[in-house]
């Protein structure tokens, strides 16, 4: 065991060392933990570490920044895909087993990213996941879903390998391609690393007013008993952040955490939210902030009694801010009602009524023109 001299008492503390891994499994989810290493090399820790495991060895050896790759393969297999077959990435992840449970053994907490629609991480995710819950490793999967564009068959294996998913991890946060527009998926990956970047300075940061590990824990964790009627239901978590300044107000904060749904790229609505946990960080010389006024704008969002509060709080030197983490229980994987504008398009603009697939794509199309234009500047 590790310990540490506590200055002046002559007395020694056990030092704190949960491990954390993060797993891209599969092409999409490679993308994202190299991305994540490039943009937060710091992140990368004797206590936290990345893995980027894939069927297919020509996309791995691309990834320039994750220095832990493993070919998921077996004999015959040679690390040439699977074609988009979920089936073979499933098949393919149980022979690998006894390798990735060398890779995960030293653990407390494993995030598995991946893309679902395809091969690889629609098939071999949901076989890590049970693996590791299997073991009692706290698990969260963070997945990505195909837009309307990608085609009918992606969605169908999507929504196949959640089922899946939902059976074996302690709880997922699902990612719409939807939400891109024109197909700049960079614009996920970006909101992905953010998010996980938060987790884990969530668990590795120290707060005045503290959330531990057992509360993370109790929070992401399935119950190991579910009622009958709750064996089904899909848990399905989000996230939230807000950072203050003169032009970013409390009542900049309470308008974005209404309008969640049109300025996030996670799915589902958080309305009957079961628990949240609430980080605060606060610079009341920058800009004074009211707790009691900050909680009565997520009750009145969630519209909960029973709503349970995991409460953190610290004092920092930069513009003071909120993130949020959102558990739910929903009786479906991927939300009914689809939303097709992006945050960039006012709640005004959005279109209720259902769309033709052609209308859809040439939507898709102009909305992607018009974000980069506004992004750049750059007139087409």
């Amino acid at each position: 065991m590790d310990w540490i001299q506590t200055a002046g008492a002559g007395t020694q503390l056990p030092e704190n060392n949960i491990k954390i891994a993060v797993f891209g499994i599969g092409g999409a989810g490679n993308n994202i933990i190299d991305d994540m290493l490039r943009m937060h090399p710091e992140l990368q820790t004797a206590n936290v570490q990345f893995f980027a495991l894939n069927t297919d060895l020509q996309h791995l050896k691309t990834k320039r920044y994750v220095q832990n790759k493993a070919v998921i393969q077996f004999e015959e297999s040679k690390g040439l895909g699977v074609g988009g077959d979920p089936q073979k990435g499933a098949v393919l992840a149980h022979h690998f087993l006894e390798q990735f449970h060398k890779l995960s053994d030293s653990f407390d907490f494993c995030i598995l990213v991946a893309g679902f629609g395809k091969g690889t991480g629609t098939g071999a995710t949901p076989v890590f996941s049970k693996f590791l819950s299997n073991k009692g490793v706290l698990n969260l999967s963070i997945v990505s879903y195909p837009a309307m564009c990608e085609g009918l068959k992606a969605r169908e294996k999507a929504a196949k390998g959640l089922e899946r998913l939902n059976q074996a991890t302690d709880s997922f946060m699902l990612f719409r391609n939807d939400r891109c527009t024109d197909g700049i998926y960079q614009l996920a990956n970006v909101a992905i690393v953010k998010t996980i970047k938060n987790i884990i300075e969530l668990i590795n940061l120290p707060l005045q007013q503290n959330i531990d590990f057992e509360d993370i824990r109790s929070f992401f964790k399935k119950p190991a008993q579910r009622l009958e009627n709750e064996a089904n239901l899909f848990r399905v978590t989000n996230t939230f952040t807000f950072s203050f300044d003169a032009h970013n107000t409390i009542e900049h904060f309470s308008h974005k955490l209404k309008n969640f749904e049109y300025e996030g790229f996670f799915d589902h609505k958080v309305e009957g939210a079961q628990k949240v946990i609430l980080k605060v960080l606060v610079n009341q010389g920058l800009y004074p902030l009211d707790l009691t006024q900050i909680q009565e704008i997520i009750w009145a969002k969630i519209d909960n009694h029973n709503l349970e509060v995991q409460l953190g709080v610290d004092f920092t030197d930069a513009n003071p801010s909120v993130q949020l983490f959102f558990l739910m229980e929903k009786k479906q994987a991927v939300s009914s009602d689809f939303i097709q504008k992006p945050a960039f398009i006012s709640v005004k603009e959005v279109n209720q009524k259902p769309a033709k697939p052609f209308q859809v794509l040439n939507d898709l199309k102009e909305l992607g023109l018009k974000y980069v234009k506004q992004q750049t500047g750059f007139n087409y």
